[in-house]
């Protein structure tokens, strides 16, 4: 994963943690449900902390802080969002969804389809290089 990141720009400087991800997706969904935040740049914000900036992305300050400091949520909020157990259930259903309906059990996890498109959709599982990216996407633009 590494070395492909390293190939688009992530240089994966101060990956030190592989954190329980349960709380980063409750800001995802607390940001994106609550204030139109798009999850890309959330995850982008998340990503950047955790693999370039060394950050423990399951430690409620630092997801407080990256909120706060990153995504312009209001603290107070975010807080009650993140030390409640009602989205947590949400989520894992979320995630057992996408287990069952596209056969994936890791992430990153990818699935690619024309916008209203009614085929298959492409699905990739675990770091992809940008090639590969790349062939889906010029395949998908046939369509």
């Amino acid at each position: 994963m590494i070395a492909e990141g390293r190939k688009v720009g992530a240089m994966f400087k101060s990956w030190k943690w592989w954190p329980n991800t349960l709380m980063a997706h409750k800001l995802v969904k607390f940001a994106n449900e609550r204030f139109s935040i798009d999850t890309g740049k959330c995850n982008a914000v998340l990503f950047h902390a955790l693999y370039e900036e060394g950050k423990n992305v399951s430690n409620l300050d630092v997801l407080l802080d990256i909120g706060k400091y990153n995504l312009n949520l209001p603290e107070s909020d975010l807080r009650a969002c993140l030390e409640s157990s009602e989205e947590e259930q949400a989520i894992r259903n979320e995630i057992m969804i996408g287990q069952r309906n596209h056969s994936f059990s890791g992430v990153p996890f990818f699935i690619l389809n024309v916008e209203g498109g009614s085929g298959d959709p492409y699905t990739l599982s675990g770091a992809q290089s940008s090639d590969t990216f790349l062939r889906i996407f010029q395949i998908l633009t046939q369509y």
